[in-house]
């Protein structure tokens, strides 16, 4: 007699955004670190979630629609508490003194979310003008928008952090003369 033992699936799949259409979903695109955890128990879409709220400082804000107090609480799902621990594929993880770039969206009770779950997460690496972006550790493979769009993924690779800045900072202004 054989036993069937189910595999462990995982699968996640987003549709790329351009960087168009992350700086239109956010409120607050920043330079930011992260300096704080903490997991806690929530209730997500009716059902109970590990959620882990972490505080950011904002080094630098590139984009903001309303006002900026230099921190916010971020929160993501997954993370632990106590023995339990889950993990939702796709979202970003937010490590301790990590610089990266956030696209943030509305504050909703002093939170705040990533837009487009991995791929509003840009980790800077380098120093001084050498400085550029690499995705997200967390960034699952992405489906091909339609029409003429390109990620943010094409758009971001080839620049510096300043290029970066410059291109956000473009798109923001192309929206606010819609």
């Amino acid at each position: 007699m054989g036993f069937l033992l189910p595999e462990r699936a995982e699968a996640t799949s987003l549709r790329a955004l351009a960087v168009a259409e992350l700086v239109r979903a956010s409120d607050l695109v920043v330079e930011a670190r992260a300096v704080e955890h903490r997991s806690e128990w929530a209730n997500v879409g009716g059902r109970k979630r590990i959620v882990t709220l972490t505080r950011v400082l904002h080094d630098d804000a590139w984009v903001t629609r309303s006002s900026s107090i230099g921190e916010s609480l971020v929160v993501t799902w997954g993370g632990r508490v106590g023995d339990l621990a889950q993990k939702v594929h796709g979202e970003p993880e937010l490590t301790d003194n990590s610089a990266c770039v956030l696209f943030l969206g509305a504050e909703r009770d002093s939170r705040r979310r990533v837009v487009g779950m991995a791929q509003g997460h840009w980790l800077i690496r380098g120093t001084g003008d050498a400085r550029s972006l690499a995705p997200s550790p967390a960034l699952p493979p992405l489906m091909k928008p339609s029409g003429a769009h390109r990620s943010a993924l094409v758009e971001f690779e080839p620049l510096t952090l300043a290029g970066a800045k410059r291109l956000v900072q473009e798109r923001f202004a192309e929206e606010q003369e819609r």
